[in-house]
């Protein structure tokens, strides 16, 4: 599987299907019955990935949003997307 980077084109993968409650957001693994539930920044960045990003892009967006230091936001985006992509919930496009 090629490694995630902050330039990789990435996008919530088709077998899945989630719902926004309030701030958070339940994803539920179609193939594995699996449910996943996501606090406020990951229901955010889950939000964002309904369509093709890249993690990069991803960080620009939460900068507007969250009193946050880049490279901090960019690890921990970068560390985020790679545990979802982990449990087959994004895909690299």
């Amino acid at each position: 599987m090629p490694d995630l980077t902050q330039g990789s084109k990435i996008a919530a993968s088709s077998g899945q299907i989630s719902t926004q409650l309030d701030d958070e957001a339940i994803i539920l693994d179609l193939e594995t019955g699996t449910y996943y539930g996501l606090a406020q920044v990951g229901a955010r960045i889950w939000a964002i990935l309904q369509q093709p990003t890249t993690c990069a892009q991803i960080v620009d967006t939460l900068l507007d949003e969250y009193d946050v230091e880049r490279a901090t936001l960019a690890e921990d985006v970068l560390a985020f997307v790679r545990d979802l992509r982990a449990n087959r919930l994004v895909e690299l496009l």
